[in-house]
């Protein structure tokens, strides 16, 4: 009887042990079409040869290795816990309309690349990005919706996130306060929210890429150092379409590329905000659409460019409005030609031979000074 009731206990605990080591889908040597698979317990594994072509599902409390070389071709739900990316998660194939929820931490511990296919990935309330310490993930061709602080986690200063191809749809406000933020083709913020960028690294736009705030989006640049928002090239563009940019006590100095301005869209600091640094070959382009108008709500905005074809003003109707208690400062000449400046109660500094040569006009008090 003890012999039988060890056997017993004995299977019991194997049936157990395997329950708890989780499931391994496919191998990395045959290739194998998989069914929908929902993923429950610890340990599951999904391995390089294993067609996801329904799909999967993860159970609360799972976790998940993914290791398969190719596209995941039907819808994806991940309950609370953690997917761990040994290879590239890749959606596309004839899959182009389904949706991805992502409600549990997926780890991104080397250098990986989340293409998204087209398709909308949406946070759940568990839904994280870690990105570890030295890792760096892609992020490409997708929609991230629902996006709040901590949703994207960066482990380290050496950690690294390239938005490709990417809608961020925000319902909430987004801080990144770590590591490296890369924008390749045309990167575009929405959802009426703020996106505060604090990391002491840069915030780099790449040639031939944008990156755009859409109608009542505040970018606030709130990193320790003045020149951590960076442009490759004059074709890196940072665009407000009726957005704002805050900038924080250490200032802003925007050199290289390009801001292009729609609607009306506003400039604010608790320090200043500098276009140019006097070398030509650095000169920020600043584009004001027709209609639009740069409006400086706040704190002191630096004019340091030297090309006059640096300022273009799309018609007559577009212009710069300098708002009670800001200044204007001219290092250099701006040249708006018939586009107005606008200059409520506020000053307007000059060095030197710079001047305002192009039409302006005053619906306050304006204040001139010289430095």
């Amino acid at each position: 009887m003890k012999h039988r009731l060890f056997l017993i206990f004995l299977c019991i605990f194997l049936s157990s042990a395997n329950t708890m080591r989780g499931v391994t889908t496919g191998s990395n040597t045959v290739l194998s079409v998989q069914t929908l698979i929902t993923y429950t317990g610890t340990g599951n594994i999904i391995l390089g040869g294993a067609l996801m072509n329904a799909g999967f599902t993860m159970s609360s409390g799972v976790t998940l290795s993914w290791g398969s070389y190719f596209p995941v071709l039907g819808p994806v739900t991940m309950g609370t816990g953690t997917m761990t990316l040994a290879r590239d998660f890749l959606m596309g194939g004839s899959w182009f309309n389904s949706p991805v929820t992502l409600d549990a931490t997926l780890n991104i511990k080397g250098t990986t690349i989340l293409d998204g296919g087209g398709n909308v990935i949406t946070f759940g309330p568990s839904g994280i990005i870690a990105v570890a310490a030295g890792a760096t993930v892609i992020i490409k061709n997708t929609t991230l919706k629902g996006l709040m602080t901590g949703d994207i986690t960066m482990g380290s200063t050496a950690s690294n996130l390239t938005l490709q191809d990417v809608t961020l749809i925000q319902s909430g406000p987004l801080t990144l306060s770590t590591g490296n933020l890369n924008i390749v083709n045309d990167v575009l913020m929405t959802g009426s929210n703020i996106f505060t960028y604090s990391s002491a690294n840069a915030l780099s736009i790449n040639s031939l890429s944008m990156l755009e705030f859409d109608l009542g989006m505040t970018f606030s640049y709130a990193s320790a150092t003045n020149s951590l928002l960076t442009f490759s090239s004059s074709s890196s563009e940072l665009f407000l379409n009726g957005a704002s940019l805050f900038v924080g006590s250490a200032g802003l100095n925007l050199t290289t590329g390009t801001l292009v301005v729609a609607n009306t869209s506003y400039l604010s600091t608790s320090s200043s905000i500098s276009f140019g640094n006097s070398v030509s070959a650095n000169d920020l382009q600043v584009n004001i659409l027709p209609s639009a108008q740069l409006q400086v709500s706040n704190g002191i905005l630096n004019y340091n460019n030297i090309n006059a074809s640096s300022l273009q003003m799309g018609s007559i109707t577009s212009s710069i409005y300098m708002a009670d208690g800001t200044t204007l400062n001219l290092f250099q000449s701006l040249n708006n030609g018939s586009s107005f400046v606008y200059f409520g109660n506020a000053t307007l500094g000059t060095q030197g031979l710079a001047s305002l040569t192009g039409s302006a006009a005053v619906v306050g008090a304006l204040n001139y000074t010289t430095f």
